[in-house]
């Protein structure tokens, strides 16, 4: 069963929270920028080597995930990707050498005071068991606009690439959440190798619609997208498909984060903008 975030569990939660949105980051920074390098075969070749380094280095965050998710609920654990996000925009200025509105660092402080006040508000989380169908109802979701993409050009946007990314991400974390956590639901044999199989699976898609954002678009018209959805998405199906609720104050501090990550991601992108149409 699922443990009340007591201190201890947070302390321990936090550090493999943040420490898996840092490994997350950074392999999605050197991805990004093994996409950039083009041109000569020699430049090719090194691209090809940064990107491998990244998609290694994005691979390995799945066990300080897997920590995080021992000690805290999905949704609280999915509120760290505000501080991925932090990582994101500040990698962007420092490594992939894209500018940044002058509010970044004041936006990058309240996002980080708004994950902490969504851990150490909440006391106690009891588990009252998952619904499958719940939950599968909610995997179903994202493949409409999958669907979608294949008749309407608007659902091909780098935008929406990063918002499947964020949904089928938020479907592997809820995924590994059961594998990890809800022992008793899932004791037996078959039932813990079909979500591991659903985990990967997830992960891949995950994996797949963010690559496809790469290749179609700036990393910062991309990576609002996954982050909005992979915040927002495991809360939404915390209590239906896995029984734990969500309080009214965690919704509007998640709430508030949202808007706080969507106004650094407006304000980011204006920033290139602005710069771009500079003569």
């Amino acid at each position: 069963m699922l443990m009340g975030v007591g201190s201890a569990n947070l302390i321990y939660g936090s550090f493999f929270g943040i420490f898996s949105q840092a490994l997350l980051s950074s392999g999605i920074l050197l991805m990004k920028k093994g996409y950039s390098l083009k041109g000569s075969p020699q430049k090719r070749k090194k691209g090809q080597r940064i990107w491998t380094a990244g998609f290694i280095i994005n691979n390995f965050y799945f066990f300080p995930l897997a920590g995080a998710l021992k000690f805290l609920p999905p949704h609280i654990v999915g509120a760290f990707n505000g501080v991925g996000l932090v990582f994101i925009f500040w990698g962007t200025r420092v490594f992939l050498k894209e500018p940044l509105h002058g509010k970044t660092l004041w936006l990058s402080f309240l996002i980080c005071i708004n994950v902490a006040l969504i851990g150490l508000q909440k006391k106690s989380l009891p588990a009252n068991g998952y619904d499958p169908g719940s939950l599968f109802l909610f995997a179903g979701f994202p493949f409409l606009f999958v669907l979608a993409a294949l008749v309407i050009p608007w659902f091909r946007k780098p935008f929406v690439a990063g918002a499947l990314s964020g949904i089928f991400g938020s479907l592997a974390v809820v995924i590994l959440d059961l594998f990890v956590v809800f022992e008793k639901g899932v004791d037996s044999f078959v039932s813990r190798l079909l979500l591991l199989l659903l985990y990967i699976i997830f992960s891949g898609l995950s994996f797949g619609a963010l690559q496809y954002g790469y290749a179609t678009g700036r990393l910062l018209s991309v990576i609002p997208g996954r982050y909005a959805f992979i915040l927002l998405y495991p809360a939404l199906l915390s209590a239906p498909a896995l029984g734990i609720p969500v309080s009214s104050l965690d919704w509007v501090l998640l709430g508030l984060l949202f808007l706080l990550m969507s106004f650094l991601a407006f304000l980011s992108g204006d920033s290139i903008n602005t710069k771009r149409k500079e003569p």
